[in-house]
């Protein structure tokens, strides 16, 4: 944890997030803004999902819900080169290599909300044991890193964390016994454009409600720890189709500087092109 300061590293062990101000510019927030509506307003054909060994068990690319109050796009590398500039963002990196040992880019999706969406739903990514710290390291084997592209308030729909959850001895059935976005000692997380969160999956979150009239937009880059299996399957083990929106074929990878290659490295050890070509 050279590189992290003492406060960062107890914050993140204490509260199990951070957040990072000013990481990017309201210029270059703005540039993603664009690209993310622009692909929002695309068909796209998600053939992957008519293979028989999918069985219609993924996400498509786009999904709209809520009457269009909610937009989410999944597998951003695929949709545009921008997007592979976020997946080893030096500051970030930092930030990954304090709190995993291995850290592997899994899972990428943008969330869109605008006036009228509800809360998501209290959960969290992985248990309470993926999180440990042992001779002065931490080691958290799923960790979320949330780039706001908006500003968001507390009327905004933003983060919502119980913190400390993400080692917590005594587990609440949060989801079932406290729907919405209530539960005990909750914390609303506003942010600027530009910040970043970064947080352990073990720790339990939710989306709050949107009742501003302004949108605002989240990218998501879901890293996990390579030398957990049990974490990689956390993710890959789901459903089969979503794995179209996790790996990118080498014609993208391709593109990538050695740093977001090195980040990315499990996808030269997995192959899924025989479904994306069928």
């Amino acid at each position: 944890m050279s590189e992290v300061n003492p406060a960062e590293a107890f914050l993140f062990d204490t509260q199990g997030f951070i957040l990072v101000e000013g990481v990017l510019s309201r210029p270059e927030c703005a540039q993603f803004i664009e690209v993310t509506d622009r692909l929002a307003e695309r068909q796209y054909d998600d053939a992957w999902l008519r293979h028989p060994l999918v069985a219609g068990q993924g996400s498509p690319t786009l999904e709209v819900t809520n009457g269009g109050v909610r937009t989410r796009l999944n597998g951003l590398l695929r949709l545009d080169p921008i997007f592979h500039q976020l997946i080893a963002q030096p500051t970030v990196v930092k930030y990954l290599r304090a709190f995993m040992k291995h850290p592997q880019l899994i899972n990428t999706w943008s969330i869109r909300k605008t006036r009228g969406e509800g809360s998501g739903g209290w959960h969290r990514g992985v248990p309470q044991t993926s999180y440990t710290y042992h001779n002065g390291v931490i080691n958290s084997r799923m960790v979320n890193v949330i780039t706001f592209l908006a500003d968001t308030s507390v009327d905004d729909g933003c983060l919502a964390v119980l913190p400390g959850s993400h080692k917590a001895n005594i587990d609440l059935e949060v989801e079932k016994d406290y729907p919405g976005d209530k539960a005990p000692g909750h914390l609303l997380v506003p942010a600027h454009a530009g910040d970043v969160m970064i947080f352990s999956e073990a720790l339990v979150h939710n989306g709050s409600p949107k009742v501003s009239t302004t949108a605002r937009t989240n990218l998501y880059y879901n890293y996990v720890e390579a030398t957990d299996t049990s974490a990689m399957m956390a993710v890959v083990g789901g459903h089969v189709g979503d794995f179209h929106h996790y790996w990118v074929p080498p014609s993208i990878r391709d593109q990538f500087d050695a740093a977001q290659t090195e980040l990315t490295e499990w996808m030269q050890w997995l192959k899924w092109e025989h479904i994306d070509e069928a």
